[in-house]
């Protein structure tokens, strides 16, 4: 009796233990893969040329081509398996990099001189924004998107009329005062003439 349930015991902790390491693997698989991205507010950041693993002496992205502006976060795919990619976020310059392990150490370089990065949180990148089943932009980011830009267009062009209706009224305006004027000078010059021609009579 006391064999049989010593071998209960054994069965019971066998698969426990084959859990334990399962899932201590998928925590592994999970944290390999998660991103790791830094920022760059440095006057070189714009034209970096190579970002690597300073301990392994690896490059993970290479620029080759100083003329072509770093691309935005918002258009630029995601980087592929243990490599980075480099846009911009506003006025700020990231690093995303993707599968790295925890022993890579990065450093960036513009033509050779050392470039400062910190630690930030990852901007958001083009497979970021929602898609639907075919891989287009949803229909609530396409609104999200062109409502603002509607709107611009809209206050834009009610600005343009405005100014036109403006321009045309003030033109208008003052035309009917130059007629007005003129036709005051033309009674003042008849008055003045007839003043003229009744002062020899007077006299």
């Amino acid at each position: 009796m006391g064999g049989e349930k010593k071998a209960y015991l054994v069965e019971l902790r066998v698969p426990y233990r084959h859990l334990l390491i399962d899932h201590q693997h998928r925590t592994k698989r999970c944290h390999k893969m998660s991103l790791r991205c830094y920022y760059s507010n440095d006057s070189l950041a714009a034209n970096a040329t190579l970002v690597f693993d300073d301990r392994n002496d690896v490059n993970l992205w290479r620029r080759t081509d100083l003329n072509e502006p770093l691309p935005l976060c918002t258009s630029t795919p995601p980087a592929s398996n243990s490599s980075c990619l480099v846009c911009l976020v506003e006025k700020s310059v990231s690093v995303v990099c993707r599968n790295l392990s925890e022993t890579v150490h990065l450093m960036m370089e513009a033509a050779e001189n050392p470039v400062q990065m910190s630690k930030n949180d990852c901007p958001k990148l083009l497979s970021d924004i929602p898609r639907d089943e075919n891989g287009t932009l949803s229909y609530k980011h396409i609104l999200a998107i062109c409502v603002p830009i509607a709107i611009i267009i809209i206050i834009a062009i009610i600005i343009i009329i405005a100014a036109v209706v403006g321009y045309r009224y003030y033109k208008r305006q003052k035309k009917e005062q130059d007629g007005v004027n003129k036709h005051q000078s033309i009674e003042m010059k008849d008055l003045m003439a007839a003043a003229d021609q009744r002062s020899p009579e007077t006299e």
